[in-house]
Formats: structure tokens, sequence, C-alpha cells
């Protein structure tokens, strides 16, 4: 029982893919292939040292979005921080001038009250 249709072109880009990409992609790439051929998921698990439940998404993504769905999906990150040694000296003057500023208007109010 086939579970997949792929056409010839699909089917030459999974393999190529299963070929030449890297790690886990190339393990998503057999898992659609296999699956397209009439494999069960339990073997396709077995096959790969992974559990079922693994393979069942990754069939649906790729039934979803094609290829670009067996890419690893983004993680979330900050963006870095490029601060140029320029723009760290001016935050630098700007903090120590607060502080500065800070420091005499407390000690004006201090001697102002006595």
């Amino acid at each position: 029982m086939v579970y997949l249709q792929l056409t010839a072109a699909q089917t030459f880009e999974l393999r190529r893919l299963s070929q030449t990409a890297v790690g886990r992609v190339a393990l998503r790439a057999l898992m659609v292939l296999w699956r397209a051929e009439g494999h069960s998921t339990l073997e396709i698990a077995a096959r790969l040292g992974c559990h079922r439940e693994t393979v069942t998404p990754w069939v649906e993504r790729y039934r979803q979005h094609g290829v670009p769905g067996l890419a690893d999906p983004p993680k979330f990150a900050f963006p870095k921080a490029r601060m140029t040694v320029a723009d760290a000296d001016a935050v630098h003057a700007y903090v120590i001038d607060q502080a500065w500023k800070a420091y005499r208007a407390e000690q004006e109010a201090t001697h102002s009250r006595k």
C-alpha cells in the first residue's frame, strides 16, 4: 500500500537530498521516500533507529511544504548587538557624566539644607 504519491522529479530530488544533505535532513528525505514506497511508519522508524511518532510529522511536513519542510525549524535567538569601540566609549562617557551630575546634584541638595 502506497501512502504518498511522488513524481519522478520529487523522487529524484529526495534521493539526491538523502545522499548530499547533512544529518537529520538526509534521514527525513529517506522517511519520505520509504513512505512513498509503501513502508509503514513502524518499519521506517526501525530502519532509522527512531520512534515511529518521529516519522509521521516529517512526512506531513513534506506533504505541506515540500523539500523546504524537511529543514530544521528556525530557532529563536536574540540578534547579537554590534557595538564599536567608539560607541562603547560614548556610552561610558555618558554614564560617567550622568553619574557625576547626579552626585553633584545630591551634594548641592545636602549642603543647601544645612
